[in-house]
């Protein structure tokens, strides 16, 4: 049987040939589980991930995408495709909170984060509470993405952002906007307070013409989904 997740119909008359369908196979993880050993002097990190799947197939990923940074690419390891549901892999990642998953990568697509409602998503922490603290202690108010980075984690300093750090910064603001809205029916997640964040990120959008731009269908979208009435001071 084949290990791939794709089977490819290809409709061939004489010399030409073309591609019409594609039947795509589920693949299927669970009981996702992370353990790590991270170095904070080179930020290395000795991961080790193991799973429940309902099928080997081969081209597999782990994917930790940061939960604070939501406009960064995933952090992604290969998996072997002789592993049965296993993964360790040497990373480079910052102290704080990740969403971690396994999938089987799509040549044909970008990687899309994934929903943190989902049943094959978990979140795993980095590092240990003083080395999370030190890093968001590091992070500067005048610099775009830090400051951004500071807002999504409900550091009490994103209180006095300036919003002229969040508008050089559009697309990665929205970015924050939408990742937080999912995460606000998922605030029993201790590293994340989305409801009070979500309020001080719209606080910066109603406060910028630019950002209110940039983020007017993302609040629309979010708005329609939630029965939560925002006050924005």
């Amino acid at each position: 049987a084949s290990t791939s997740p794709r089977l490819y119909l290809v409709i061939c008359v004489d010399d030409l040939s073309e591609r019409v369908a594609i039947i795509e196979a589920q693949f299927e993880v669970s009981n996702l589980q992370i353990s790590y050993a991270f170095y904070a002097e080179t930020s290395e990190c000795l991961v080790s991930a193991e799973w429940t799947e309902n099928r080997q197939f081969t081209g597999r990923q782990l994917r930790l995408w940061s939960a604070h940074r939501p406009w960064e690419s995933a952090i992604c390891a290969e998996v072997e495709d002789t592993s049965a549901g296993q993964c360790d892999a040497i990373l480079e990642l910052l102290p704080g909170p990740y969403l971690a998953e396994v999938v089987v990568t799509d040549e044909w697509s970008s990687p899309l984060r994934p929903n943190p409602l989902q049943e094959s998503v978990i979140q795993v922490s980095i590092g240990s509470d003083a080395q999370r603290q030190t890093h968001l202690s590091g992070l500067r108010r005048d610099e775009p993405l830090e400051a951004l980075e500071l807002a999504v984690s409900g550091d009490a300093r994103s209180k006095r952002l300036d919003v002229s750090a969040a508008a050089f910064a559009p697309e990665e603001f929205v970015s924050a906007l939408e990742a937080v809205s999912q995460l606000e029916e998922t605030d029993k997640r201790k590293e994340i307070t989305a409801m009070n964040t979500l309020v001080d990120l719209v606080d910066l959008v109603v406060a910028s013409n630019s950002l209110l731009y940039q983020s007017h269908q993302c609040l629309l979208s979010y708005h329609r989904g939630c029965s939560t009435e925002l006050k924005c001071c």
